[in-house]
């Protein structure tokens, strides 16, 4: 008996390391890649996935953490980064039957560790060019993985200068109420 587990605790420890070993192997582009295959299988069974996350630097996680921290102080409006769409498909709406074939999904490694993806939203409206999303992804090595330090949408709008200018104006009207409570 206690040979079995031995032999059993040997055996998951040695398929654990594989698979840390297996997650250091992927490079940048086939990390995005993964994320979307599992981001649109979830779209199609929301009930029945769970919504996967791509890993953030932290500089990042910790700018995406003051922004929500920020909005706190204004619940009645929409507020945050992704509060007004998906942040992954940089929109509000897609077609119910999307997935990454239809979509006609598209990755590219470009120089500096930075992964283009495109891909049509609304594939079963062939006349339509409203649904077709470009979005870019500048990746760094951290904590031995690669991990998203921005998201740009249309090829120029970065996620975290938008984030950033959100916050400076989140602190201003902060302040500019905190200044219009009278003194006692």
């Amino acid at each position: 008996m206690k040979n079995k587990k031995w032999t059993l605790s040997l055996l998951l420890f040695l398929c654990s390391i594989a698979q840390i070993a297996n997650a250091e192997t992927y490079d940048s582009k086939e990390i995005i890649y993964h994320f979307y295959k599992s981001y649109f299988l979830h779209l199609r069974n929301t009930d029945k996935t769970q919504e996967p996350e791509l890993d953030f630097s932290a500089s990042f996680k910790k700018l995406v953490s003051y922004n929500k921290e920020l909005c706190r102080s204004f619940p009645d409006e929409v507020c945050g980064w992704g509060a007004d769409g998906d942040v992954y498909l940089n929109a509000q709406d897609y077609d119910d039957s999307l997935t990454m074939e239809n979509s006609n999904f598209k990755i590219s490694k470009l120089p500096k560790d930075v992964i283009k993806v495109s891909f049509n939203l609304f594939p079963t409206e062939k006349s339509s060019q409203y649904g077709e999303r470009v979005i870019t992804y500048k990746m760094i090595h951290e904590r031995k993985n690669w991990v998203v330090d921005d998201i740009f949408y249309d090829n120029n709008n970065s996620s975290r200068q938008q984030i950033e200018n959100e916050n400076k104006l989140l602190i201003n009207e902060i302040n500019n109420k905190h200044k219009a409570i009278p003194n006692k």
